[in-house]
């Protein structure tokens, strides 16, 4: 298939009048002929064309009309080769321009590398989700010269996208840590405007392109095995990860660990983002995440009247659905008070959310409401300057809530089933908005508190407490940490973080 293009009429000696081309046309293998299709819908030049599951896709270019008059394309085109006439759509529109570039339709996603702009060449890497027809940027083309990823040439091969500039190393992207890297076999001749054409799971061919001193007509066959290989080991991790890959509450299980091997470890508005999605409300707690999707609180109004709830899509953001409940009581928004500060936990039933007016709930993953409860109409209403932080946390079939602050305190055990409590340990008035970390083994289920002045070791099963120290100051905020048969209390106070021997108070 051939799509647009550009050409020229004037003579050698006369002023171009390069101009973009609308013409579409395809050759028959067999019979080696060419035919007419129908025009794109207008002029366009300097762009890709890419060949995907019955579909034609172009992306990229611009319109030049007698050698000037450029005009930037801003979307993208797609036609069905099974419609007679071909139709061409527009693709989502872009909030970027470029030509001189490749493209290639990798584990449904449409990538764009590299070009020209009109800041000059670029290492820029987009993709389309041809599914949610969803536009995201990705970690940039490593290119090293000031070529970058101009002229440079992509193809799919074996699942994976493997990307040519002008250079003797092409690169393959790992999506599952979404990072490039280098292959080991090089090509002779370096080259751009070429074509990349694959020939099986792992070899390609490099066809022609130019060079700095001419066109080449020059033909090369490279073999990405050993990198497919690679991959493949990160395919499999990434698919024992999808298998269990759930965040359930604040610090994930409470310990801040997660069994995910490929994750990456640094992230910005310009890597490593795969997308970026607006919530309504304001919200300081942490996003849960059970399989395909991700929860999130927030409170909307002036004080904080409206509480919602938000599940989302964790490939692409897309909103599912979103949850609006009336707050218990109201309380006045300000840059001092919490605002929906306690993180929810979600597991394989349904998602549970507390919020620091009182409101203690369970859902379904759909959003369907299992039951409600007001702790501030059953316990009396939370007193304190900052609102409430602590988070739930939970076991397979309990929830657990510490409330600590100016009025009535109290550390719960909820059925998740039902929201009734198993027991209730009233507490001293203790202003505190730490999260108590759990330790599940075996039989065994201790929970640590660290809590304004004191650290304690409770029987979460029973609400026995097992053992308790004082004297500690500043330890209103961190939650304990695990490490080893150590249990780690932080404090703001100089001094006073303390490692304690798990089973004592020493």
């Amino acid at each position: 298939y051939l799509s647009g293009g550009s050409q020229a009429t004037n003579e050698e000696d006369e002023e171009s009048n390069l101009s973009s081309l609308d013409e579409v046309s395809v050759f028959d293998v067999k019979k080696k002929t060419w035919s007419s299709l129908p025009p794109l819908p207008a002029p366009r030049s300097s762009h890709e064309m890419v060949a995907h599951e019955g579909k034609l896709y172009v992306i990229g270019g611009w319109h030049m009309a007698e050698g000037r008059g450029v005009t930037w394309q801003y979307h993208g085109l797609v036609a069905d080769l099974s419609e007679d006439p071909l139709n061409w759509k527009k693709l989502p529109k872009t909030d970027w321009v470029v030509r001189a570039n490749s493209a290639a339709i990798a584990k449904g996603n449409l990538y764009v590398v590299g070009g020209l702009n009109d800041e000059g060449t670029t290492n820029a890497v987009r993709k389309l989700h041809l599914k949610s027809m969803k536009w995201s940027e990705v970690e940039d083309f490593p290119g090293v010269n000031r070529l970058k990823a101009f002229g440079s040439a992509s193809v799919e091969v074996g699942g994976k996208l493997v990307v040519s500039s002008f250079s003797y190393q092409p690169k393959i992207f790992l999506d599952s840590n979404r990072s490039w890297i280098s292959t080991k076999a090089k090509v002779q001749d370096k080259r751009f405007f070429h074509r990349l054409v694959p020939l099986d799971k792992s070899k390609v061919l490099f066809l022609g392109g130019a060079s700095w001193e001419g066109h080449l007509d020059g033909i090369e066959v490279l073999d990405f095995a050993p990198e497919m290989e690679i991959d493949k080991k990160h395919d499999k991790a990434g698919k024992a990860d999808s298998k269990s890959s759930h965040w359930g509450g604040f610090r994930g299980k409470g310990n801040s660990r997660t069994d995910s091997p490929s994750l990456p470890l640094g992230w910005s508005d310009e890597r490593n983002l795969a997308w970026r999605m607006k919530i309504e409300g304001y919200g300081q707690s942490t996003p849960v995440i059970w399989g395909e999707r991700v929860f999130t609180t927030s409170t909307e109004g002036e004080e904080s009247e409206r509480l919602l709830v938000h599940c989302n899509s964790i490939k692409d953001g897309e909103l599912l659905w979103l949850k609006s409940i009336p707050s218990p009581v109201p309380i006045k928004r300000s840059q001092y008070v919490s605002q929906a500060a306690p993180s929810p936990v979600v597991d394989a039933v349904g998602v549970f959310v507390f919020f620091e007016s009182g409101l203690l709930m369970g859902l379904s993953h759909s959003g369907e409401e299992l039951w409600m409860r007001s702790l501030t109409d059953e316990y009396g209403p939370m007193m304190g300057n900052h609102g409430i932080g602590g988070s739930l946390f939970q076991t397979d079939d309990s929830l657990g809530l510490l409330v600590d602050h100016d009025g009535p305190s109290y550390l719960l055990r909820v059925d998740k089933g039902t929201g009734e409590n198993q027991w209730k340990a009233d507490r001293e008035e203790r202003v505190s908005w730490s999260t108590p970390t759990l330790s599940v083994s075996e039989n065994q289920e201790t929970l640590y508190v660290s809590s304004n002045g004191v650290v304690e070791c409770m029987d979460f099963k029973t609400g026995k407490k097992l053992w308790s120290k004082d004297g500690l100051e500043g330890n209103t905020v961190a939650s304990p940490s695990i490490a080893g048969d150590l249990l780690i209390v932080g404090s703001s106070k100089p001094e006073h973080t303390q490692a304690i021997r798990c089973g004592s108070q020493a």
